[in-house]
């Protein structure tokens, strides 16, 4: 029965040394001394003694009952569990960090630790923050989420102790069917690169390393936890799992190192190093990064299956990047049973590597270490040593390789599973252990030269938003930055309107009572949520919070407590933390401006959004004008191809006549014939009957074939039609595609000069203008400005009026030399800049870089610059008809359709059609050269060769 696991009651008469479990909460992971599997999560997750503070699953608490129990000081309890819920929007960034670890996610605790990711953060993480932080992998990207959501699940399946006691149920159940232990199985650690379930309680594995045990034999893969609680018989079953003979990945590396028999490093990790180090002296790479980038956790894994498949004899390391190739070294080392440096020595290492000397390092690595973890370590360290050298010689890196700490602090060496949090602790004392092995201790290979990094300058410290004061009187409210004193609701709506939720500030409260002087503003859901802050007088000074009794000595703690704990607990429809602080000086000086200056400022945005939003709309309206256009030249293209079969089956009956029919057609002529000359004897007296029909057969036939000549010609002009359709189509989605690219550029633009209209209006506010003084002020300015701008046009047309008569008095055409208006390497901003502020007709040429056009003719017309296309070819230079109007002087699609349709109706009728002319044909206006086509337009409207544009080329740009 060694094998068989037992459910035992628990016993009335057992001694008193058994525990006294209680349900409970846990604030932060706790090992479960039955399953050595953590505890975690939200609810009633688990159960700890009461005597001796021990911890158990909720499941675990069946094979426990009878255990054991040491008792321990009964106050340690409450620093571990709690009777009351903690909820996950209470977890600090510690504690977040400690839930990776337990999780298999410890790889990425920094940068959680580094972005403050703490409870509320780490349930709206999405994967576009996941990229933000720079986590690229996509099985990474979904292993944290798929962590998150378990956690999500766990703590609304924990939040019912009634559920608890369903989960004992289900429990007791499974184990009637599954009755054996562990031990009938042969477990190992499996890392995974896939999202996969356990195969006994169906909930995710989690983690991107080590996530759960596979069975050797029958391949059985569950959590830690499933394996204690009852298994079903370890059965081979060669369909669904083929143990392995010889596994590399995943393997205890004292056993490796014994089937390979030798006295070297691993036979794998020693071909992947000198593929590194012999590929990167032929092709210089960095090798720091080549180390540093993530690859592709699935290539990986596909790699890692074929060589625990198929032993290292088929394997080629050179048909890979570098990349690919450090990460099996990576891999390799991360999958190992127990890590290069032993768990057991973790404390000793890690603890007291910032005060041990040398000697008892070394007295460690050569002593307490196994021999065959001793070699790989050397293996590992020269080659880590050849590399910092490499980087050192081609690269010219003179200071110690601080990548390569950072990235092997938590590879060669990690802790026991059970003390698994720490890794998130010691990670500075992790790097630092591997610095010393490499620099200290003699591992074979000659150390390159190297200098000491000087330490960075440290950065003043920011006065921090939230300031733990003891007393108001001693740090006023009016110094912290979110305190905005006398503002009103509106003022508040306007200054929290574009930010995030958790965005908070303090002010004033409109009564200004002594009971609730202040109130808390909220960002939640694009609204404002406005909390009174209360005050009380107690002996001991006064005290503030959000609802009685007050506990807090000052606004500032209370701030500062609820940017930790959830406002939930005062409102439950509140559920986040005081995240974003908006600080009253974040507009930088325009509290040091004049009224004068924010009117004037304020004015330019107003126009630059106005102008702006009527640029957008008329963008709007070209890109509906386009696609209008464009779907009717579909259907007349569509209605195209309809006469042109119907054309070729009129083409195969003709044929089918001439070729095939002939015959029956003559001996109807001649039947006809016959009847004829009995009727009319004498009309036919001249001629034979055989000449006859003959002759009749023979105008019919050519008829026939006429009138097949007379089709085809047809189809041949409506190919031509349909092609030259196809041809502005492709032109109309050019034209489109620009115009989107337009409105792609334009819209951020607009949203930014719509914020800055925005602000200046509050800050206006601020300054105590009412909206009807802000109207009427602007007003007033328009209409200044207006008159000065009538003034400034009337002496710009003067000066343009000088101009011309200046020339013409000289004889000379500004427009016949292109020097004064062609720009060989102008961009489009280039031009917008160069015709910025200019007059109507002014102008310049500039080459096109897409493929649609040679030229770009770019100029202002009616206050706007508009750019036109310039094509060159044999026939000579002319401008491209604008898509956008151009159907007003193109026939519409729609009588295309009905000219077309009337034609097939005429076709059934008679063959003898003649060719409609068409008149919807635009013939463009060409000229030899590029500065004859300037010159014409400059003493003639564009529009004659573009509709859209009613003016002419006034002025050249220089």
């Amino acid at each position: 029965m060694n094998n068989y696991i037992e459910y035992k009651p628990i016993d009335s008469d057992a001694p008193s040394e058994i525990h006294s479990f209680q349900i409970r909460s846990f604030l932060k992971p706790k090992i479960c001394f039955h399953c050595n599997d953590f505890i975690w999560g939200e609810g009633f997750i688990g159960y700890s003694c009461l005597k001796c503070s021990q911890c158990v699953h909720n499941k675990c608490r069946l094979f426990v009952n009878n255990s054991k129990c040491l008792e321990n000081d009964a106050e340690t309890i409450d620093e571990i569990s709690r009777k009351t819920l903690f909820p996950v929007e209470n977890w600090c960034v510690q504690t977040v960090k400690e839930w990776l670890a337990v999780v298999n996610i410890h790889r990425y605790s920094e940068i959680f630790g580094n972005y403050g990711i703490n409870g509320v953060k780490l349930l709206s993480l999405d994967v576009y923050q996941l990229f933000a932080f720079r986590i690229r992998d996509p099985f990474h990207h979904a292993a944290i989420l798929q962590a998150r959501d378990e956690l999500i699940f766990k703590s609304k399946l924990y939040s019912n102790i009634q559920q608890v006691i369903l989960e004992q149920e289900e429990a007791k159940k499974n184990l009637i069917q599954n009755q054996f232990k562990a031990d009938n199985h042969h477990f190992l650690l499996k890392t995974l690169s896939k999202l996969t379930d356990c195969s006994i309680c169906r909930r995710p594995l989690l983690g991107i390393i080590h996530q759960g045990l596979q069975c050797q034999k029958c391949g059985l893969l569950c959590h830690r936890q499933c394996s204690q609680i009852g298994l079903p018989q370890c059965k081979l079953d060669p369909k669904t799992f083929k143990p392995r003979k010889n596994v590399i990945f995943g393997a205890n590396l004292i056993e490796l190192m014994s089937q390979e028999a030798s006295d070297q490093a691993p036979l794998f990790l020693a071909r992947l190093f000198k593929n590194i180090e012999e590929r990167a002296l032929q092709n210089s790479e960095d090798l720091y990064d080549v180390y540093r980038l993530s690859a592709d956790s699935a290539k990986i894994d596909k790699i890692k299956e074929f060589i625990n498949e198929n032993g290292l004899e088929l394997i080629n390391f050179d048909s890979y990047d570098l990349n690919t190739v450090a990460a099996l070294v990576k891999s390799f080392l991360r999958d190992l049973q127990d890590s290069v440096l032993p768990e057991c020595l973790y404390d000793r290492l890690v603890a007291k590597i910032q005060t041990m000397k040398l000697d008892e390092l070394k007295q460690i690595i050569n002593e307490q270490l196994n021999p065959v973890n001793l070699t790989c370590l050397k293996s590992v360290m020269a080659h880590l040593i050849r590399v910092w050298d490499y980087q050192h010689k081609v690269r010219g890196c003179q200071y110690l390789p601080d990548k390569l700490f950072h990235i092997f602090r938590s590879i060669l060496i990690r802790p026991e599973w059970k003390n698994i949090t720490s890794i998130v602790v010691n990670t500075d004392n992790q790097t630092l252990v591997i610095q010393r092995l490499i620099i200290e201790v003699d591992w074979g290979v000659e150390l390159p030269e190297y200098k000491v990094r000087p330490k960075r300058p440290t950065a003043p410290v920011e006065q921090d938003l939230i300031r733990s004061v003891t007393s108001e009187t001693l740090d006023s409210i009016s110094e912290n930055q979110w305190f905005w004193g006398d503002i009103n609701r509106d003022e508040t709506y306007l200054i929290l309107k574009n930010c995030p939720d958790g965005s908070f500030l303090v002010r004033n409260s409109t009564d200004k009572s002594f009971d609730s002087p202040y109130t808390l503003c909220v960002m939640k859901s694009s609204l404002v949520k406005s909390i009174k802050i209360f005050r009380q007088e107690q002996s001991n000074g006064n005290f503030y919070d959000i609802e009685k009794p007050c506990r807090f000595d000052s606004v500032a703690n209370l701030i500062s407590y609820y940017s930790r704990v959830s406002l939930r607990e005062y409102n439950h429809n509140l559920n986040l933390v005081l995240t974003y602080g908006v600080s009253k000086y974040k507009f930088g000086k325009t509290t040091q401006w004049s009224i004068d200056k924010l009117y004037s400022s304020f004015q330019d945005a107003f126009n630059q959004f106005e102008q702006l939003t009527k640029k957008y709309d008329n963008l709007e309206i070209e890109i509906n004008s386009v696609r209008e256009d464009m779907e009717n030249k579909k259907l007349a293209m569509e209605a195209l191809e309809k006469i042109i079969e119907m054309y070729n089956q009129q083409i195969s009956q003709v044929n089918r006549t001439i070729n095939s029919n002939l015959y029956k057609k003559t001996s109807a002529i001649s039947a006809t014939r016959l009847l004829v000359s009995q009727l009319m004897p004498m009309s036919l007296a001249g001629r034979s009957s055989d000449e006859t029909n003959d002759d009749e057969a023979g105008q019919l036939d050519s008829l026939m074939k006429k009138n097949k000549e007379k089709l085809e010609s047809r189809i041949r002009e409506f190919n031509i039609k349909r092609e030259k359709l196809r041809e502005e189509v492709d032109y109309c989605n050019t034209v489109l595609s620009q115009l989107q690219e337009e409105v792609d550029l334009l819209r951020p633009d607009l949203v930014e000069m719509r914020k800055k209209r925005e602000n200046y209006h509050m800050w206006l506010i601020q300054r105590g203008e009412n909206d009807d003084k802000i109207q009427n002020n602007l007003e007033r300015m328009s209409s200044v400005n207006l008159n000065e701008s009538l003034d400034l046009s009337q002496e710009t047309q003067m000066c343009l009026s000088e101009i011309s008569e200046d020339y013409c008095e000289k004889n000379v055409d500004i427009h016949a030399n292109s020097l004064n208006w062609f720009i060989a390497d102008c961009t489009r901003e280039r031009a917008i800049e160069f015709l910025k502020s200019k007059p109507n007709g002014t102008y310049l040429v500039r080459p096109n870089s897409k493929p649609n056009s040679k030229y770009i003719l770019s100029m202002v017309c009616n206050g706007e610059i508009r750019h036109i296309l310039i094509e060159e070819n044999n026939s000579g230079c002319f401008l491209k008809s604008s898509y956008i109007k151009r159907r007003m002087a193109l026939n519409s699609a729609r009588d295309e359709q009905d000219y077309l349709n009337s034609s097939a109706l005429s076709l059934n009728s008679s063959f003898d059609d003649t060719k409609n002319s068409d008149s919807g044909s635009e013939e463009e206006i060409k000229f030899k050269t590029l500065t004859e086509l300037i010159v014409f337009y400059s003493k003639n409207l564009i529009k004659l060769g573009n509709l859209v544009l009613d003016d002419k080329l006034s002025l050249p740009a220089f």
